[in-house]
């Protein structure tokens, strides 16, 4: 996790950096600014959640998240709503598809969240 901080978190003030046994980590910022620019800024794969007074340990963690996927390149014939949610479900179940692939009004890239 350190190596994963000091990588793509380099606009902010090293944050002290505690594992749990149950396998997450807690993270302390140096300041609330950081926090939100992380939290809210933050585009890598990560899942942060930011800590309240009534965190419980024992609840488990999500296991499962959503995840946008691209397509990019599609042929013409795997345009088609039908043909995005197979090639989808090879991947995982198909959630929803972006509105311009949808739409089909942006051709060079598909994006369906699954």
């Amino acid at each position: 996790m350190q190596r994963y901080v000091s990588q793509f978190w380099t606009n902010i003030a090293q944050p002290d950096i505690y594992l749990h046994e149950a396998g997450y980590y807690i993270i302390r910022f140096q300041n609330k600014e950081d926090m939100l620019e992380i939290l809210y800024k933050n585009n890598k794969p990560i899942i942060l959640k930011a800590w309240t007074r009534d965190f419980n340990r024992a609840k488990k963690f999500p296991t499962k998240i959503p995840l946008w996927v691209k397509f990019p390149n599609l042929p013409m014939t795997c345009w088609g709503r039908d043909s995005l949610s197979r090639i989808d479900s090879i991947v995982e179940k198909p959630i929803y598809a972006d509105e311009c692939t949808a739409k089909q009004t942006r051709i060079s890239i598909g994006r369906m969240l699954i």
